[in-house]
């Protein structure tokens, strides 16, 4: 585990082109970036002692979404990451929306049903 633990980690997703990109921000200003799910588990293994099994859970299912589904490269998904792994204050942010804010990860999980569907737009008769 590296010496530079942060109390949190953010790690912003985006998708650029068709892959999805990280972003991970520590508490001390430093910026480490990668692309795909792999490098998500190399820099948590690499920054974290605990279990890290539920922040991969979370970011496997967030970057199948922001991979395959119609999310623009202006979205993104920001989440922080506490030193037992535990996965808080997740944002989602999309274009033209407000953005979706949960305070963990089972908030998130019990509310992505409906986050995650495409929104038909409705026209007043």
């Amino acid at each position: 585990m590296s010496e530079l633990v942060p109390s949190t980690v953010n790690i912003q997703s985006v998708r650029l082109f068709e892959d999805v990109h990280h972003y991970c921000t520590y508490a001390d200003g430093r910026v480490e970036e990668g692309w795909g799910l792999a490098w998500v588990a190399a820099t948590l293994e690499k920054h974290f002692d605990g279990d890290q099994g539920s922040a991969l859970q979370f970011f496997g299912r967030i970057h199948e979404f922001v991979r395959d589904n119609q999310v623009e490269e202006e979205d993104q998904v920001s989440v922080e990451i506490r030193p037992d792994g535990e996965v808080v204050n997740i944002e989602i942010r999309r274009k033209g929306h407000k953005p979706i804010r949960y305070p963990n990860d089972f908030i998130f999980y019990e509310s992505t049903l409906w986050a995650f569907e495409p929104v038909e737009e409705t026209v007043a008769a």
